[in-house]
């Protein structure tokens, strides 16, 4: 992971923040943005194509719990009701 990646998945988790707690879960980019695609690739992120959203024009990345956990620095907590993780495949 390169610090541009680690930045973005902060970022899309609302980090940092005065309540060292994530509060969300989405990066909106275009779906050939190779720090998301590399993310996707690497099995930390999931893709929701723009033309399957009602507002359109970018798509929306989602970190997986793993990933989140893996961007958490000391203190900072994941909130879970506010949080959402796209399901894990079994």
């Amino acid at each position: 992971m390169t610090p541009e990646h680690r930045e973005q998945m902060r970022h899309a988790l609302g980090l940092p923040n005065g309540q060292n707690m994530t509060y969300r879960n989405r990066y909106c980019v275009e779906e050939s943005d190779p720090v998301w695609s590399a993310l996707v690739a690497a099995g930390l992120a999931t893709m929701r194509p723009a033309a399957d959203l009602p507002f359109g024009g970018c798509a929306l990345f989602y970190l997986t719990r793993k990933a989140a956990e893996m961007v958490l620095e000391p203190g900072e907590k994941i909130d879970m009701d506010a949080t959402k993780f796209p399901r894990e495949s079994s």
